[in-house]
């Protein structure tokens, strides 16, 4: 699966931003009640945003559309009153794995304050990262990025590891899990999202 969709949106969500001191909640605190808590769960994620005083940013602020990733319903909310701003986009879309229409569920943050976002992922999860990549020149301003992604699967005796060569495998028998982290090396742009691809 291409990548270039979740960078436009960790993009678009950091235009909105601007920098500033940090503020209470950091980004994977928000990020786990909006997306983790919820299991990506689009009304219980609302509820979270919009009880924290999230609003609706204005139409076209985050991209609906990229190579290879289609949203379809999709609600978002900004923080834009708030320090460190930042940007839920969840719902649903639609992408392409090995050449064929594949569903999956979508619920990110995007913005600043993404600070030790990756450590706090992996403690949670208790596993090491799938995949990770180094990308220079990734985020306008903010510098190389680095991209960390858990792909699993969730099952009744817990979570399984997912090579990520099934990322290029025809669709999946089964759903399967990817938590991703996107950091900045020169500001606190990132992104933490989670995705999940259906059968």
């Amino acid at each position: 699966m291409r990548l270039s969709f979740f960078m436009g949106l960790a993009a678009g969500a950091a235009l909105l931003s601007v920098a500033g001191a940090a503020t209470a909640a950091d980004m994977f605190s928000d990020f786990n009640a909006a997306c983790m808590k919820t299991a990506g769960d689009q009304k219980a994620a609302l509820a979270f945003a919009d009880a924290a005083g999230w609003t609706t940013p204005p139409v076209g602020a985050i991209p609906q559309t990229a190579p290879n990733f289609k949203l379809k319903d999709v609600a978002v909310r900004a923080n834009t009153d708030a320090a460190d701003k930042r940007t839920l986009v969840v719902g649903t879309g639609e992408t392409s794995l090995a050449g064929k229409a594949v569903p999956a569920d979508l619920c990110m943050i995007a913005g600043l304050g993404v600070g030790d976002a990756s450590a706090r992922v992996k403690a949670e999860l208790g596993m090491d990262a799938s995949l990770t990549m180094n990308m220079p020149n990734a985020g306008a301003g903010a510098g190389p990025m680095t991209l960390s992604m858990y792909i699993f699967r969730e099952t009744a005796s817990g979570r399984v590891a997912v090579a990520p060569a099934e990322l290029a495998s025809p669709a999946p028998a089964q759903p399967f899990t990817m938590i991703m982290v996107m950091s900045a090396d020169q500001s606190k742009a990132g992104m933490v999202g989670r995705i999940v691809l259906k059968p």
